[in-house]
């Protein structure tokens, strides 16, 4: 979407781009302002880095698991994958009275053509296509055919809408709507999943929206800014659980682990999500913020470049034994050696399997969790949406020289380290190789042999 500020968080510190230039925030109040910036669209990575060609113009492009995703053409194009925008969709149970009475029907479109202008909006879930000439919506996830389906795209003539957007979510989509009146705007939020739909607000009412309103994921709830309030939602309920208003605008907002970053023309905020409240943590000024003295830019480890990829980190690793009969657990400490990412592969095989002695049936990872399969006599899991931070190299590089930079240091390569938990069950007597394989699906998983002994 093309606005003219737009805000990047990874938790721990912020990025904005904003007509006076481009910001780097930290939560502890320091900031760095390089500038100027010309607004434009703009696909974000995992780091913050916009993954566009700078001498393309795009219609509608987002960035979706680090891979560009552009519609062009009336197809939506990720990566290698193209999804053409046409084909019949069937009309969506638009809840009544929402923009319209019994007496001024909605008008939906009558062809399988999706007319633009066009919005991509990626989130962890995929990818939502919004069509507000014809009003079609498409999801796109990862697995599965689209879903598509239309709403409203105009209503008597009198207004019609300015945008339509689509966010996926976990179980179904948020679709929002807003509306170009010739005497207000309004918008709206529709939740449409496993034959549910359900709207906000409850009832029909005018609301302060500049543009169409912003809308993110925030775990398994939705942050949503409508004008100068930031509301907080339960999924799939649309239940306004928390709200929050502020001075200006808001032009963008960011979520990562509840932690909000949240951008308008005049300001930007740190705020977190804390169970009924969205608690406002810092501001900015970014009319009037001073630019930082020269030699004041923080110091920042080298990143690994290479493919998403774990290997061991160093650890204590106690001795791999359980009794017979018993559910037994293998707790490993791993660390990125690579990109950010996504997905886990870990393969579990040796005599320890084949003779027997033991059997594995979970993996997890934060609150995520694969069951493993046998395959060519080895058990096998892949923990498909589990987050791989970025990495860092080792040594640090360059080394730190003071003890900011040392705790610097310290932060980043503990957040680039993850923990997995593998659950199994002990059945013969015996000691045995174990050999487990883990990494990630582009690059050479690393291994790790030890011997496994199952005792009464």
């Amino acid at each position: 979407m093309h606005v003219s500020t737009r805000v990047w968080t990874d938790g721990r510190s912020a990025l904005v781009w904003h007509s006076s230039g481009r910001y780097s925030l930290d939560r502890d109040g320091d900031v760095v302002r390089e500038g100027p910036w010309t607004p434009k669209i703009l696909a974000l990575n995992s780091v913050g880095e916009d993954v566009l060609e700078e001498d393309r113009s795009y219609e509608a492009a987002a960035c979706y698991r680090d891979r560009i995703a552009e519609i062009r053409n009336a197809t939506l194009h990720i990566g290698a994958r193209s999804v053409p925008l046409n084909g019949d969709a069937e009309p969506i149970a638009w809840p009544r009275e929402l923009f319209w009475r019994e007496e001024r029907a909605a008008r939906w479109a009558a062809s399988s053509t999706f007319v633009g202008p066009f919005s991509l909006t990626s989130s962890p879930f995929g990818l939502g296509v919004g069509a507000a000439g014809s009003g079609h919506v498409v999801v796109v996830r990862d697995e599965g055919e689209p879903w598509s389906a239309r709403v409203p795209h105009a209503i008597r003539g009198r207004e019609s809408p300015a945008m339509i957007s689509t966010l996926p979510t976990a179980d179904g989509a948020v679709i929002t709507l807003c509306t170009m009146g010739a005497r207000r705007r309004r918008a709206a939020l529709v939740f449409a999943g496993a034959n549910h739909v359900q709207r906000w607000p409850p009832t029909e009412c005018a609301l302060p929206v500049r543009q169409a309103p912003r809308l993110v994921c925030c775990g398994d709830q939705l942050l949503a800014a409508f004008g100068r309030r930031v509301l907080l939602f339960a999924l799939p309920s649309l239940e306004e659980v928390a709200s929050l208003e502020l001075d200006h605008a808001v032009d963008d907002l960011c979520a990562v682990d509840g932690q909000v970053a949240i951008a308008s023309h005049h300001s930007a905020y740190w705020a977190r999500v804390e169970g009924t409240a969205i608690v406002v943590e810092r501001a900015w000024d970014l009319l009037n913020e001073p630019l930082p003295q020269k030699g004041t830019v923080s110091w920042e480890p080298e990143r690994e470049d290479g493919p998403t990829n774990v290997e061991a980190a160093v650890q204590k690793a106690e001795a791999w034994s359980a009794r017979k009969g018993e559910t037994f657990t293998l707790k490993l400490r791993l660390r990125s050696i690579g990109r950010p990412g996504t997905a886990l592969r870990i393969e579990a095989s040796g005599p320890a399997i084949e003779e027997g002695h033991v059997t594995f049936t979970h993996a997890s990872s934060e609150s995520f969790e694969a069951t493993f399969e046998t395959v060519d006599g080895a058990l096998r899991a892949e923990l498909a949406d589990v987050p791989i931070p970025q990495g860092y190299k080792r040594p640090v590089t360059p080394k730190p020289k003071n003890d900011v930079q040392k705790e610097r240091a310290k932060e980043l390569l503990e957040a680039s380290r993850l923990d997995l938990v593998l659950q199994g069950t002990a059945n013969n007597n015996g000691r045995a190789l174990l050999k487990l394989q883990i990494g990630g699906l582009e690059a050479s998983p690393f291994r790790w042999t030890r011997p496994f002994l199952v005792e009464e």
